[in-house]
C-alpha cells in the first residue's frame, strides 16, 4: 500500500509515522493525529486515498479521521447521506481549507 505522491509533503511525514497510529484507547495520540491532520494541506487527498478500496486501511489516523469513522463515511455514501466532517476542537479558522481554483 503506497500513498499517492502529493502525499509526500504532509505533515504526518516530518515525524514518525507511529503517531498516526495510536491505539483505539490512546485518546491524547488520537487527538494529536487529527490536529496533525487538521492543519495539513494534504488532509482531503489523503482521506479519499484511505477511502479507496484499493488502499483501505483499517487503522491509523487518515484525513483527520479514525478507521471507525472512515467506516460510517463509506456507510453513509453508499447510502448517499450527506455527511459533514468533524474536525473535533478545530475552529474553522483553524482548519486549513485549499483556496479555490
Amino acid at each position: 500500500m503506497s500513498a499517492p505522491t502529493g502525499l509526500a509533503d504532509s505533515l504526518c511525514s516530518q515525524f514518525d509515522l507511529d503517531a498516526m497510529f495510536p491505539e483505539p484507547t490512546d485518546v491524547l495520540g488520537i487527538t494529536f493525529a487529527k490536529q496533525t491532520c487538521g492543519l495539513c494541506p494534504a488532509q482531503a487527498e489523503c482521506l479519499e486515498w484511505a477511502l479507496d478500496p484499493a488502499s483501505r486501511c483499517n487503522y491509523g489516523i487518515f484525513g483527520g479521521l479514525t478507521a471507525e469513522e472512515r467506516r460510517e463515511l463509506i456507510r453513509d455514501r453508499k447510502l448517499g447521506n450527506a455527511h459533514r466532517l468533524d474536525y473535533g476542537k478545530f475552529s474553522p479558522k483553524q482548519i486549513r481549507i485549499a483556496p479555490a481554483a
